[in-house]
């Protein structure tokens, strides 16, 4: 293993229960924090030798325990597997299960302004291709999240972040409706983010990375994968800081 690189989270914490043996004994009952941190700790430290690696893999360690706590609520079945190399699927969460362990909700189809129609599919599947128009942020009702404007006037970078965060999870949940279940996504292909600037603002890629990170977290370097474009617009409807629209591929039904 490269220096400074580890497992990600979810796959860290599936690995780690299911390779020490007295965790995965005790992950009936309970596993105290500092115990699973300290063994997590002493299985994964040795790959790595410099600081950097060491602070990622602490900050992974502390997001895998929250999968560990999920499991242990019993919001997901865990079923033991045996020691040793197991295939890569065996060690994955679902997508949905994923966006739970980050508390995460996929919000309705989105309430449009009043007076505005929209005459067309949000998703449209054509064989194994899901071609999707452009969304914006929604609020858990719904409705266009706030706030609106312009990067670089009404909205910093860190809130232009959130806001395509909050659309990729508007894109999710168009998917999840038409087609039912966000694994049959099998490839991130295409993205275009769009941007509401101020004049002189020049930072969209560091705003589209909310919607960036998310699905590579959700859905891994391979399949989370995506050729992306971001870019600036003068205006975007009803003042939505961020649009994105994309391409996926998808298994069959």
């Amino acid at each position: 293993m490269p220096t400074g690189a580890i497992y990600p989270y979810l796959q860290l914490a599936f690995d780690i229960l299911n390779t020490q043996e007295t965790m995965l004994i005790r992950v009936i009952g309970e596993v105290d924090k500092n115990e699973f941190l300290v063994a997590a700790s002493d299985l994964y430290r040795g790959r790595i030798s410099d600081d950097n690696g060491r602070r990622t893999l602490d900050w992974e360690l502390q997001k895998a325990w929250v999968v560990v706590q999920a499991i242990l609520e019993s919001r997901w079945c865990f079923r033991p597997m045996p020691i040793g190399p197991q295939p890569a699927q065996s060690l994955m969460l679902h997508v949905e299960q994923r966006l739970a362990a980050l508390g995460l909700t996929l919000p309705p189809p989105v309430t449009p302004p009043p007076g505005v129609a929209l005459p067309f599919q949000f998703v449209r599947v054509l064989g194994r291709r899901a071609l999707i128009s452009g969304h914006g942020p929604q609020a858990a009702d719904g409705t266009l999240a706030a706030p609106l404007g312009k990067l670089g006037r009404e909205l910093t970078v860190e809130q232009g972040y959130v806001a395509a965060r909050l659309t990729a999870l508007s894109i999710l949940g168009s998917l999840k409706r038409a087609l039912g279940d966000l694994d049959r996504v099998t490839a991130w292909g295409r993205i275009f983010g769009m941007v509401n600037s101020a004049p002189g603002f020049n930072r969209q890629p560091s705003v589209i990375n909310g919607f960036s990170d998310l699905i590579l977290e959700l859905y891994g370097p391979d399949a989370g994968a995506h050729a992306r474009s971001a870019v600036g617009m003068a205006e975007l409807p009803f003042d939505i800081p961020v649009e994105i629209e994309g391409e996926v591929e998808i298994a069959g039904s």
